[in-house]
């Protein structure tokens, strides 16, 4: 949860000082509301404190699972692999996202896919 908070934050600091358009709340909350609105920022705080939440205890049961201490390295291993998986989502989510499709968008903060030169 430590770790969710500090993106969290990281991210919000960074959209602030104009490093990067993309808001990550206003994202996930735009799939249940409209996007760049209040309404839409507030399930997007709670889906990614949620999802943070629900991957800590994934890495917690997954190491006792498998029989593994719950250290530094385990940590960093499971990172990588949420690493990877983010790529992938990243790269499908002008797909699945309704308000990146109906914008004709692939990616947040890419300009909007146009035909032809």
């Amino acid at each position: 949860m430590v770790a969710t908070v500090a993106f969290t934050l990281v991210s919000l600091m960074g959209r602030t000082m104009g490093m990067t358009r993309m808001d990550l709340l206003d994202l996930l909350g735009s799939m249940l509301a409209a996007p760049r609105t209040a309404a839409s920022r507030r399930p997007g705080v709670l889906l990614h404190h949620a999802n943070g939440a629900i991957l800590a205890i994934a890495w917690a049961y997954g190491t006792a699972l498998g029989g593994l201490r719950a250290n530094g390295w385990t940590a960093l291993a499971w990172d990588a692999a949420l690493w990877a998986l983010v790529l992938l989502m990243m790269s499908t989510i002008g797909s699945v996202h309704p308000a990146i499709r109906a914008a004709g968008r692939t990616i947040p903060g890419w300009p909007p896919v146009t035909s032809g030169p």
